[in-house]
């Protein structure tokens, strides 16, 4: 979502972007929450904000090697 996220919106900083995401992430660990059947993880929100950081870092290396 994080890589989309960064196609679907260049000129956004990754700030915005990953504060945007984070958001979601916990909001879907609160969601599950509420379901029958499923749990909410704080593990699962750090994960999500590893993958985050990971693609936006690279996404970010890429440009600046692209000269974008």
């Amino acid at each position: 979502m994080a890589l989309a996220a960064r196609l679907g919106w260049p000129a956004a900083r990754a700030a915005t972007l990953a504060a945007a995401l984070a958001g979601y992430g916990v909001l879907i660990e609160l969601v599950q929450a509420v379901v029958p059947g499923r749990s909410a993880e704080p593990a699962d929100v750090l994960a999500d904000l590893a993958g985050v950081t990971l693609v936006l870092a690279l996404a970010g290396w890429w440009r600046r090697r692209a000269g974008n």
